[in-house]
């Protein structure tokens, strides 16, 4: 079944993840589907897709969490600016899309004033913050933990739950 469906700033174009049947797009309102992950570099975590970001100023640039933790390697963060037609890595943490807690929520939150902002929640490797719509990453700590969702408060976007 699908995991999530992301709605875009083009009412056609929509994004949907599985668990471990990764990233498909639709461009015509969701009538038809097409798979997205296989443009990202071959391995078991880059099907296993935990959470995605979707600019919402621009439909064709988003941001996907993909990992296995069952294979204990990190693939992480993918940037795409052509909808998913190639990918560049971004920041390499452990993200698992078919973790233990793969329900439990998303590991990407984008700001709702600063679109450009954008926090990350990993598997032990912290969270992270980019400040250029994932260009880029810095780690705020927390290192250790096991997030398995992030969220930003709607009555003080500056802080984060996780």
């Amino acid at each position: 079944y699908l995991q999530n469906v992301i709605f875009t700033s083009d009412p056609k174009v929509l994004y949907a993840w599985v668990d471990v049947g990764g990233l498909y797009r639709s461009d015509d309102g969701g009538q038809r589907w097409q798979m997205l992950h296989g443009a990202l570099p071959a391995s078991g975590g880059s099907s296993q897709v935990k959470s995605v970001s979707v600019d919402p100023r621009d439909p064709q640039k988003i941001l996907v969490a993909v990992g296995s933790h069952w294979e204990g390697k990190r693939d992480g963060l993918y940037q795409s600016d052509d909808g998913g037609r190639s990918y560049t890595l971004r920041l390499e943490a452990l993200f698992a899309g078919n973790g233990e807690n793969r329900w439990t929520g998303d590991s990407l939150a984008r700001h709702p004033e600063r679109p450009d902002r954008v926090f990350a929640a990993s598997l032990g490797d912290g969270v992270f913050v980019s400040d250029d719509s994932g260009a880029t990453w810095r780690n705020l700590g927390l290192a250790g933990h096991q997030f398995t969702d992030i969220d930003i408060d709607r009555t003080d976007p500056d802080r984060l739950w996780l």
